[in-house]
């Protein structure tokens, strides 16, 4: 386990450790209830990070690195931060596919700014969110304004990032 991913669990057990205390000491409330809709959840989430990763495993093994390396690498430049920009608003998926995904992507030689402009536009444009949540929901003033408001902060996250990296390892 890196260092990173042991801090990350260890805030996530204080912070929900802090929960439970929050909620043993509210009347009517039963932890216990807390317990069993995590157990749920986990029932259904577990099998599908577990296949993420194992799908993500394979992809990492079988991806032409030279080509992946060509499309979005470090050296593709504002090219394959737009690609990667692209790529990512179209990319239907969940976080449990989504990030092992993108390691299997970085292993193969996508550069940091793309997987930065990656996330950033899965994240803030994704279509199948548009089009399912916020179109019906919001109207498509809502949405035309949304998107024009982010549109330029996907590509412009990538290039701040190869930027900030150069800057912390100059």
């Amino acid at each position: 386990m890196t260092t990173a991913s042991l801090v990350s669990l260890v805030v996530i057990g204080v912070i929900t450790a802090a929960l439970f205390v929050v909620a043993a000491r509210r009347p009517g409330r039963m932890p216990s209830a807390a317990f069993r809709d995590a157990l749920e959840q986990g029932k259904s989430m577990v099998p599908r990070m577990l296949v993420g990763i194992l799908a993500a495993s394979f992809l990492a093994e079988i991806l032409p690195k030279e080509t992946i390396g060509a499309w979005a690498g470090v050296e593709s430049g504002w090219r394959g931060i737009l690609l990667a920009s692209l790529i990512g608003a179209l990319a239907p998926t969940g976080p449990m596919v989504l990030f092992p995904v993108m390691i299997a992507l970085m292993e193969a030689g996508v550069g940091l700014p793309q997987t930065v402009a990656f996330l950033t536009s899965w994240g803030m444009l994704a279509v199948h969110r548009v089009l399912v949540w916020e179109l019906p929901m919001m109207g498509i003033n809502f949405v035309i304004v949304r998107l024009a408001a982010s549109v330029a902060l996907v590509p412009l996250s990538g290039f701040l990032a190869g930027w900030i990296a150069d800057w912390l390892h100059a």
